[in-house]
């Protein structure tokens, strides 16, 4: 796993409303800061989402993390609300804190939580 540390991508992002330690694109961790000061739950949230976008490919999975988004923003107009319930991000909160969890993940385990 790379890690790119205090990363210029989430400064800028950090510019917006938006509030970003970090975030995992195309096999790499962007970080806010370094390795050493990035929370380990964090980072396990991160790995989990890079086992995701393995799984289906960068191009898919950034089609299906916004299809998911805007489907939840559409029905509640709260971007948060939207956030929190994409499918991938439901699988990265609710596995953060275990950190065995990518040894006995299910394949494509985030599916069991998209909403049709």
């Amino acid at each position: 796993m790379k890690f790119v540390e205090k990363s210029l991508i989430i400064r800028l992002l950090n510019k917006t409303p938006m509030r970003i330690i970090a975030m995992t694109f195309n096999g790499k961790i962007y970080l806010k800061d370094t390795l050493e000061k990035t929370n380990s739950i964090t980072i396990n949230h991160e790995k989990i989402h890079a086992v995701q976008q393995a799984e289906v490919g960068m191009t898919r999975f950034l089609y299906l993390y916004f299809k998911d988004f805007f489907k939840h923003w559409i029905k509640s107009h709260s971007w948060a609300n939207a956030y929190y319930k994409i499918s991938f991000e439901q699988e990265a909160y609710q596995n953060q804190y275990n950190f065995k969890y990518l040894e006995t993940r299910r394949h494509r385990a985030w599916e069991r939580r998209v909403i049709k």
